[in-house]
């Protein structure tokens, strides 16, 4: 009996995103922002244009979203209610806006690795942004 608490108290616990997964959501963040960039220079956005960006992120434990939504408020990003995700009831989502920020694609990358990394620590993926359309 003993043994079988071990073993059940020594199961690894499977996370949400992997290292791997990391590393392709940074090179695919990276392509998507490019591609964001162009579409809004077709609007008359240049990279010294500042503009809100809505941000994303999705988890399997509402715990985690809690822990990174605390995290990103401490860094001044304005915060929505965290909620299950409409078409998987299973994840949730954290989502916010930044403050008005330069489109330039070299920070953009910077600041979309730099989230990307925050939130793989509270287990979760960053799921990417929209500009705020106002």
């Amino acid at each position: 009996m003993t043994q079988l608490l071990n073993l059940a108290c020594n199961k690894p616990s499977e996370r949400f995103i992997s290292e791997e997964q990391l590393r392709n959501q940074l090179a695919q963040q990276v392509l998507s922002n490019e591609s964001k960039v162009q579409q809004l220079s077709q609007f008359g956005v240049d990279e010294r244009s500042g503009i809100s960006i809505d941000f994303f992120f999705i988890t399997n434990d509402s715990s985690k979203a809690k822990e990174l939504s605390g995290e990103l408020a401490s860094m001044q990003y304005h915060l929505n209610k965290i909620h299950p995700s409409a078409n998987n009831q299973e994840l949730w989502v954290v989502s916010g806006s930044s403050s008005r920020m330069n489109m330039k694609l070299r920070e953009l990358n910077d600041w979309t690795n730099s989230l990307s990394k925050i939130a793989f620590r509270y287990d979760c993926a960053f799921n990417g942004w929209n500009p705020v359309t106002e």
